[in-house]
């Protein structure tokens, strides 16, 4: 057994040469650009917590902070997004830590996911107005069919 002790900046160096560079750098490039762009005062009061499904997580220590955001939220997701197109953001949700008794956890089931839907054959359908010109008719009829059926698994 090696008994060489080693260095606590050894021992990190290691673990981060065998992740990928490129992740960390995207990360760093990331949490610089979210202070460039809501400035120093809401940096120091918000910090993302996830980028899932096109959308930026961030968690603010009081409300006021929150309507801070809300108030640069456009300007924000358009620079977010023009900086980094390979993230795909176009959302924005804002937690208050001092308001959510819940930690974030990263969804990874679509929403409604393992649900049964509960489905009653014996429902009325509404019918479809026969007035309306067949292109709308159509439509409708189709989005009825539709939600009656259910999301496919």
């Amino acid at each position: 057994m090696d008994k060489k002790v080693r260095s606590a900046a050894e021992i990190i160096s290691r673990l981060f040469d065998s992740l990928e560079r490129e992740n960390f750098e995207q990360a760093d490039r990331f949490i610089h650009s979210w202070k460039t762009i809501v400035g120093e005062r809401i940096a120091a009061h918000s910090k993302v917590l996830d980028v899932n499904r096109g959308s930026i997580i961030v968690e603010v220590d009081h409300p006021g902070w929150s309507q801070q955001l809300q108030m640069i939220r456009k300007k924000a997701l358009h620079e977010l997004a023009a900086q980094f197109p390979e993230l795909g953001i176009t959302a924005m949700i804002i937690r208050v830590s001092s308001v959510c008794s819940v930690p974030y956890h990263r969804q990874d089931t679509p929403v409604g996911g393992g649900v049964t839907r509960v489905v009653d054959e014996n429902e009325a359908a509404v019918p479809v107005d026969e007035t309306l010109d067949d292109p709308l008719k159509d439509v409708l009829t189709r989005l009825q069919s539709s939600i009656r059926k259910g999301k496919p698994e």
